[in-house]
């Protein structure tokens, strides 16, 4: 029993609580549905912790914030990032770009070859760095997505509003970006492996 409420784990998955008039205490009847959960403490900070056969532990801060979003229940998320606006992008393990937007989602970007593992938003430009085919930018005022052969990118690091830092699974490059051309340049920062 915590804070008088019990909780009550189901012998398939997820776990519920009931208030002392044996009434659900909260307005989700069952929480974590895709965990089989075996116990519940709460820390003095106030953090439910729950720990699962096989999942670890899972720390909840706010049991009044849903544990999954049910539209991304099923999208397996890896990779997020913000246009410092509204929009969240999110790139999933199908290698595909979502946004969400006034609380709905949609697909940016198709299929991709494997899942998201790396998704920058470079502000200056709209545009959305990404390790998709190895190396893609999204241009997020057309849609268009266009693949560089160059490596498998891992982390972006801006430099100034047209040179950006690039590291991939094969060395360190600057990208420079031609304002007027819409075109990208590489350079070598460091030696290849």
């Amino acid at each position: 029993c915590i804070d008088d409420r019990l909780w009550i784990g189901s012998s398939i998955s997820g776990i519920g609580a009931i208030d002392a008039q044996l009434n659900p205490a909260f307005s989700a009847t069952k929480y974590f549905n895709d965990y089989l959960i075996s116990y519940v403490y709460k820390d003095h900070e106030g953090n439910h912790l729950f720990c699962t056969f096989d999942h670890g532990i899972l720390v909840a801060p706010d049991l009044r914030v849903s544990d999954v979003e049910p539209q991304l229940a099923t999208q397996s998320i890896t990779r997020f990032c913000s246009d410092k606006n509204v929009r969240l992008y999110l790139g999933n393990q199908k290698g595909q770009i979502l946004v969400r937007e006034n609380g709905s989602y949609a697909v940016v970007s198709a299929q991709g070859d494997k899942q998201i593992e790396t998704l920058f938003f470079w502000e200056e430009h709209a545009k959305i760095l990404c390790d998709v085919q190895g190396f893609s930018l999204l241009d997020l005022r057309t849609n268009r997505l266009t693949n560089y052969p160059i490596g498998s990118l891992k982390d972006v690091v801006p430099l100034h509003r047209n040179r950006l830092l690039l590291a991939f699974n094969i060395g360190v490059f600057f990208m420079d970006y031609d304002e007027k051309t819409d075109k990208v340049s590489f350079s070598n920062a460091l030696l290849q492996e």
